[in-house]
């Protein structure tokens, strides 16, 4: 999985003794950042009012997001886009590769599932998605991928989600639990099964 940037622009200072973070994000009160790996997906929950921020962080990285409930049935509308033009919408069945369902099939309905998908194609590096969680539940969270040959610069790469907290959330929800993580390892023999968090 790639690091953060690093080098001086990516250097922060934290709080007013000023102690310096090389390569780390520097986040506002009530933000929450996890890096998804090419191939790989999680599970988040997250509470209404809540804000996602989904960045291609090499580019050319397809993302792919759907809500469930805490069951883990498929949930219709948990999610508002504010890029309606750059996504594309379609059954969850349809957007994910086969390894990465089978990976993901014991804890969620991916039968019913209706997804947001973006970036991808010939989306620029720092190219991101805004998302408004209008009620509570869990988000699949993807980054598919396939094996590809070892010069053709279409490797899957990580996605980088920043939550922002909805004012005044508080309870379970808040704390964005991450409550999965499932990664493909893609071999010359076809994908092999995962592991999970």
């Amino acid at each position: 999985m790639p690091q953060p940037p690093t080098g001086p622009a990516a250097a922060q200072t934290s709080g007013a003794r000023g102690v310096r973070r090389p390569g780390l994000d520097e986040l506002a009160r009530g933000e929450q950042t996890l890096w998804i790996a090419g191939g790989a997906a999680a599970i988040v929950e997250v509470a209404a009012g809540d804000r996602l921020t989904v960045e291609d962080f090499e580019g050319r990285q397809r993302a792919v997001l759907a809500g469930f409930d805490e069951d883990g049935r498929a949930k219709a509308g948990l999610l508002e886009d504010g890029a309606s033009a750059r996504l594309s919408k379609g059954p969850l069945t349809e957007l994910l590769p086969a390894a990465l369902q089978e990976s993901l099939r014991d804890r969620l309905d991916l039968g019913r599932g209706q997804a947001f998908a973006g970036l991808g194609g010939e989306s620029r590096a720092g190219e991101r998605l805004d998302f408004q969680v209008v009620a509570g539940g869990r988000i699949l969270i993807a980054a598919p991928g396939r094996l590809t040959a070892a010069d053709s610069f279409d490797a899957p790469t990580a996605l980088k989600v920043t939550r922002t907290l909805a004012r005044g959330g508080g309870g379970a929800a808040a704390t964005g639990r991450l409550l999965a993580r499932v990664r493909v390892t893609l071999s010359a023999v076809g994908a092999s099964k995962l592991s999970t968090a």
